[in-house]
Formats: C-alpha cells, sequence, structure tokens
C-alpha cells in the first residue's frame, strides 16, 4: 500500500493470504465474502494490487490486478 501497513494490518493481511491459500489448496474454492465483512475499512479500498510468490530466490507466481478493493 502506498502509505504502508501499520504492524496490526500486517498481520490481518497475512491471515487473509493464509486463510485464502487454506481453503483453495484444500478444495480450489475460495473465501466466503462475508469474510471480508470483519475487516477493516482499509482493506475495501480500491487499489491496484501487484503480488508476488518468492520461493528460496525463485519467482513462483504472480498476479496484477487493477482497481479492486
Amino acid at each position: 500500500m502506498r502509505w504502508g501497513l501499520s504492524d496490526e494490518e500486517r498481520k490481518i493481511a497475512f491471515k487473509i493470504v493464509r486463510d485464502a491459500l487454506q481453503i483453495f489448496l484444500e478444495d480450489t474454492s475460495r473465501l466466503e465474502r462475508n469474510y471480508f465483512s470483519t475487516l477493516p475499512p482499509r482493506f475495501s479500498l480500491r487499489a491496484d494490487i501487484d503480488v508476488a510468490f518468492w520461493i528460496h530466490g525463485r519467482l513462483r507466481g504472480s498476479s496484477v490486478v487493477e482497481g479492486m478493493s
């Protein structure tokens, strides 16, 4: 995020990622819409996001999403 994340926001972001990966790897589904209703408002702001997944210095996956919350 342009202005960085607080320690608490960073914890929340990592929890979202863990939960999303766990449910996807278990049965290829996605987090339910109501999962996001309890998140702080900052996580609903529209933004361009680039996520990269690195393992042992090698890029294993990447995705760019534009204008999404």
